[in-house]
């Protein structure tokens, strides 16, 4: 049975943190607390004004199941995350850990009789999602009831650590090894101080959010090849979910590498429930390309979780995006996917 719930009901949320909390399949953007910093960003931006905003509940026999957030627009379900955060590749429904197909059956079932004719489109759902692995395995199942579809949509990387650093620098390939060795040389030859900073827990300090963003719309920009745009800058410093959630959230980690005094790479984001940091941040200023700054951060930050064993992180995952400097220091590759549903 569907029931639809206001974000602000404490039965909702009491059923949200009983599903939510140790789940290992689930990433921190599917958190209460997240959903409500999404919830307050779509408050601000006047196109989610005509979004219904719906928060789904399946039960059955054995209570509550599955909570669906969705946006439902324009003849198209999907959900709530992807109205404003665009980094991330790890959105789901919530769900018990141990739900299984048959439950998200069910759901999917009751929410297209709802919404007959309707589309289902959930993007960057994560490999590791039960969601993901239901339309994987279960698409040809239910080929009778929908039209399914789960195809990949994005390539994120990932680093595992073993438990010391040289297991690490070993696994690494010898070109690696070789041009991580320069780079250390290089910066005890010539004398540069260079300092990993990690910063936990909400982060409020103005000048250390102003140059991790400066960072990012600087690399943006020349990513996209354009100018770097004050308007931007505002923006994404003030107005965006992830901002926010760095500001606000206990799961934060910020990694940040300062070569001379000055921030020269950054990994922002959020530790999960299954002991890694997924980081939908991860840029580096090209001002500091000659220092090969990306690798040196990712280097350093392996060593600073191996040297403090209590916070039991198992993996660094870099998030979208195939970079050779992510590639070369160890990252393997996972995938997030487009899952598709409409009844026949």
């Amino acid at each position: 049975m569907l029931k639809v719930y206001k974000f602000t009901d404490s039965k909702l949320k009491e059923i949200w943190d009983e599903m939510y909390q140790s789940n290992e399949y689930l990433y921190p953007y599917s958190s209460w607390q997240f959903n409500g910093i999404i919830l307050r960003n779509l408050s601000i931006k006047p196109r989610a004004f005509s979004m219904k905003k719906l928060f789904y509940v399946y039960s059955n026999e054995n209570g509550p199941r599955i909570i669906m957030p969705l946006v439902i627009k324009g003849g198209k379900i999907s959900l709530l995350g992807e109205s404003v955060v665009t980094n991330v590749g790890a959105l789901d429904f919530i769900y018990m850990t141990n739900v299984k197909n048959e439950d998200f059956y069910m759901a999917l079932k009751e929410l297209m009789q709802l919404y007959p004719g309707y589309t289902v489109e959930l993007h960057r759902v994560n490999e590791r999602s039960r969601l993901c692995g239901f339309f994987l395995e279960a698409r040809n199942l239910f080929k009778d009831d929908f039209n399914m579809d789960a195809s990949v949509d994005r390539e994120c990387v990932k680093i595992l650590l073993p438990a010391t650093y040289e297991e690490y620098f070993r696994a690494l390939g010898r070109n690696s090894k070789s041009n991580l060795k320069k780079i250390y040389n290089r910066m005890s030859k010539n004398e540069i101080p260079f300092e990993l900073k990690v910063f936990k827990g909400p982060l409020n300090d103005k000048k250390v959010l102003s140059d991790l963003n400066d960072i990012y719309c600087k690399r943006a920009a020349e990513r996209e090849h354009r100018q770097a745009n004050f308007f931007y800058k505002i923006k994404k410093r003030y107005f965006k979910a992830i901002t926010w959630a760095t500001q606000e959230m206990e799961e934060h980690y910020t990694f940040c590498l300062y070569i001379k005094n000055t921030p020269a790479a950054f990994m922002s984001g959020f530790k999960t429930n299954f002991n890694e940091i997924i980081f939908p941040h991860v840029a580096t200023d090209s001002d500091f390309a000659a220092y090969s700054s990306g690798k040196l951060m990712i280097s350093e930050s392996v060593k600073w979780c191996q040297q403090h064993p209590d916070e039991k992180i198992a993996a660094l995952d870099l998030s979208r995006g195939l970079e050779r400097y992510k590639l070369e220091m160890g990252g393997t590759v996972h995938n997030s996917y487009g899952l598709y549903l409409k009844s026949k």
